[in-house]
């Protein structure tokens, strides 16, 4: 028996090539179709406007038996008692049975005139309800099999959620600050081993080590722990005078050398045995210079 699907489009003269064309489907799926199989929702109202009915009757018709399909039991069984006599329900006609009559006019309409095809042997009047082509089966290939649904779905990735108990916004935040502290590392690596440090009065302790040894003939020594260039350093001295505390007397001593090696040293002396009795009180440095190589 004749599905629902297969007798309009006979009604209408169509093949199920005009009619796959017509809704951008494939010729396979209209076979499954007319089989009882019911159509991709994307492809029911294209399908309902090309044969001329409602989407309604579609579903209805795919959840139905075949048109003119009954059971033996049904054809050849008599009326119920309980139903209406055939007089008094000749002149009621179903909504469903005015549609279809209604469609089968019409198409009666349509094959009766004469019909311009075009060069595909489709009927003219068809063009003007074929969908757009970016929505015809999504470029797909006529005959190749329907996709599963879960493929034609993209997935989204959803950033918000949590990662290693950290969020997208999280992770970002973290990964802009590792970046910047590996921009001060190169810095201070550039810094201290290309372009050197500059010795100076605030880090002088960090590589010098000061030595003084003696009290009225006094030698400093200077022992530096990394490799300095162009060093020099100037160190004032202070004596004491045994008879009066109060008096002091103060000498300067310069030590300097191109190239202080670390471990190396350099020392000079200051003397005080000529002018009294003075003894070393303390020392401190009044400038250092040099470059850290």
């Amino acid at each position: 028996m004749e599905t629902f699907l297969a007798q309009k489009r006979r009604e209408l003269g169509l093949t199920p090539a005009q009619l796959a064309q017509a809704v951008g489907a494939a010729e396979e799926e209209v076979a499954r179709w007319e089989a009882g199989e019911l159509p991709d929702s994307r492809y029911l109202l294209p399908l309902a406007e090309v044969l001329g009915v409602e989407v309604e009757e579609i579903l209805r018709a795919a959840t139905e038996k075949p048109h003119g399909a009954s059971s033996a039991a049904e054809s050849a069984g008599a009326a119920p008692a309980s139903a209406a006599p055939p007089e008094e329900i000749s002149g009621k006609v179903p909504a469903e049975e005015e549609t279809c009559a209604a469609v089968g006019t019409e198409a009666e309409q349509r094959a009766a005139s004469p019909q311009q095809l075009r060069a595909d042997g489709t009927p003219d009047w068809l063009s003007s309800m074929q969908p757009p082509d970016g929505e015809r089966g999504h470029g797909r290939p006529r005959g190749d099999a329907e996709p599963d649904i879960r493929e034609r779905r993209p997935v989204k990735e959803k950033l918000s959620t949590p990662v290693n108990g950290f969020t997208h916004g999280e992770r970002v935040f973290g990964y802009i600050v590792c970046l910047l502290v590996l921009i001060a590392a190169v810095f201070v690596f550039v810094q201290r081993f290309v372009v050197g440090v500059e010795l100076d009065q605030d880090n002088y302790a960090r590589f010098l080590d000061i030595d003084v040894d003696g009290w009225t003939d006094v030698t400093i020594t200077v022992t530096s722990s990394a490799d300095i260039e162009d060093f020099s350093t100037v160190l004032e001295v202070e004596f004491y005078s045994e008879a009066q505390w109060d008096d002091k007397v103060r000498r300067t001593l310069t030590l300097s050398e191109d190239f202080l090696a670390a471990g190396g040293s350099v020392s000079g002396s200051v003397s005080m045995s000529e002018g009294g009795m003075y003894r070393f009180y303390t020392f401190r440095v009044i400038s250092v210079g040099g470059k850290i190589v």
